[in-house]
């Protein structure tokens, strides 16, 4: 039960801070040229009492913070054997947070892992994913193609009973939320309108793989009038949200959708969330509810021409891997 709670967890953060989000605003910028990029900083951490999540605005004075030299600029390698060693320092760097950076451009998008000094550039029409090592100066490129699906119906392992096979069953899951208007704020030069959002979905009348389950979160959250593009490669079944949810329950799992109250500004489809805080649990309990997932964006900019198109391709020099 606790895993299927994990998972339902997992699904909404990754739904709600997939680099595009956000709804209601003005954006503080001219019309830009077309194609331009658009990129922007992202700051994304756990904040586990009793430390304190950011408030709204203060991007510019944590991204300073982590863009001072650490030694975890020695690689990725070198930041999982000094955490994994040493418990405290891993969970600094948790609350510390993870620096990136989004550029979006003729349906590509590139993300840099600043901090690992660690860069992507996804091209899914091309089938290519390339990946930079910014500090050796290397690359590696990738086929983005999905493989063949595994045929249905594949003959059982030799001495294999029916137990591997999911157990059928099904559950009313009842989704319900309220949305509160903060008002609005200016977030690194940005115009946003801010939403205390509550969410809870139960699920009851349980059968075979499924189990009776209470989930609920809380979010508050900075929505500007950007619109940001929405490049992606197909995801393989297993891997979407019914897929996922199929899992964490045994496989064999088929819900009963029910919505109550209003759900309404949940999901921001192409709007660029500024700023996002995420409570998962009881709302009411001590600390918040426990550990909050906090996202603080800015730096945003837009640009075109030679500047865009050096980001999406090999940088002169690098060798492969």
């Amino acid at each position: 039960m606790k895993r299927a709670v994990l998972v339902v967890a997992a699904i909404v953060f990754a739904a709600l801070v997939a680099p595009a989000t956000g709804t209601h605003g003005a954006v503080a910028a001219a019309a830009t040229p077309t194609p331009a990029a658009l990129q922007y900083d992202e700051i994304n951490r756990m904040i586990i009492p009793p430390a304190t999540p950011p408030a709204p605005g203060t991007f510019q004075a944590d991204y300073q913070a982590l863009s001072a030299p650490q030694d975890s600029r020695h690689g990725l390698g070198a930041v999982m054997n000094n955490v994994m060693g040493n418990p405290q320092e891993m969970m600094q760097r948790i609350s510390r947070g993870n620096l990136v950076r989004y550029t979006f451009y003729k349906g590509w998008i590139r993300t840099d892992r600043m901090i690992e000094q660690q860069a992507t550039i996804e091209k899914c029409e091309q089938h290519q994913y390339i990946t930079l090592d910014l500090n050796r100066k290397t690359y590696s490129i990738q086929d983005t193609q999905p493989p063949c699906p595994t045929p249905s119906g594949m003959p059982a392992q030799a001495g294999g009973g029916d137990s591997s096979h999911p157990q059928g069953g099904t559950a009313d899951i009842t989704m319900s939320g309220t949305s509160k208007d903060l008002g609005a704020l200016s977030i690194d030069g940005i115009a946003t309108v801010g939403y205390d959002q509550d969410m809870q979905m139960k699920t009851t009348n349980a059968t075979g793989s499924c189990r009776d389950n209470n989930f609920s979160m809380t979010q508050t959250k900075y929505v500007s009038q950007v619109r940001v593009p929405r490049p992606y490669c197909p995801l393989p079944k297993s891997m979407s949200t019914g897929g996922m949810m199929a899992r964490s329950s045994g496989g064999g799992c088929e819900p009963r959708m029910h919505v109550s109250g209003t759900l309404a500004g949940m999901n921001d489809a192409d709007r660029l969330v500024m700023y996002l805080r995420m409570v998962f649990g009881q709302a009411d309990s001590p600390n918040g509810g426990g550990m909050n997932m906090v996202v603080e964006r800015g730096n945003l900019k837009w640009f075109s021409g030679p500047d865009a198109d050096a980001l999406f391709v090999i940088p002169a020099g690098y060798s492969k891997q």
